[in-house]
């Protein structure tokens, strides 16, 4: 798959060697061989690079990783800087993930992302938040739990983000929260 993606006429623009975006980056755990396991799609480059009137809303980035195992793990990322961690709009986010999983990998580069020759192990949906907000906690759980206490809205927009379940080749996933420097991509073997 990594070879099909990389050899791909519409898909190799978009290739890149690192995941990051507005001062994010999602790190891989150091034994992943970035070189010849992963492939790094900047999805939202391709929908910018189509040129219509009304460019679709678009994730940042699609990940894949060969777990060599004969299968894969996937991840979908949407990288978000912002003041607040209040001002994310959900309805946005899920328009992003929308356009990707119904639109890039469902209908777009189906042959390739909804292929029978290629197994998922995982698939993750991730939203990754940096707020001034945010920046006093170590991880998004920490931070949600000190919110709960003094119940700020950010713990009912993850619900909500979370509330819009995806089927993507058999995997019933949910759009994650986390704040730098999680999540940690790695193998699953």
């Amino acid at each position: 798959m990594i070879y099909t993606i990389r050899t791909d006429g519409s898909l190799c623009p978009l290739l890149q060697t690192v995941v990051q975006d507005v001062g994010i980056t999602v790190n891989f755990n150091p034994r992943v061989d970035i070189v010849n396991d992963v492939a790094i799609l900047k999805i939202d480059d391709y929908y910018n690079n189509l040129r219509q009137p009304d460019t679709p809303k678009s994730i940042d980035n699609i990940v894949v990783i060969d777990c060599r195992c004969k299968c894969y793990v996937m991840y979908l990322f949407e990288l978000k800087s912002t003041r607040t961690s209040g001002k994310v709009k959900v309805s946005d986010i899920h328009e992003k993930f929308d356009t990707a999983i119904y639109d890039f990998i469902s209908t777009r580069f189906s042959s390739i992302f909804l292929s029978n020759a290629y197994k998922y192990k995982r698939i993750f949906l991730y939203t990754i938040m940096k707020s001034t907000s945010m920046s006093n906690y170590p991880d998004y759980a920490t931070f949600i739990k000190a919110q709960n206490r003094s119940r700020n809205l950010t713990y009912d927009k993850e619900m909500s983000m979370a509330s819009k379940l995806y089927k993507i080749k058999g995997h019933i996933c949910m759009i994650k929260f986390e704040i730098p420097p999680n999540p940690i991509m790695d193998y699953l073997f």
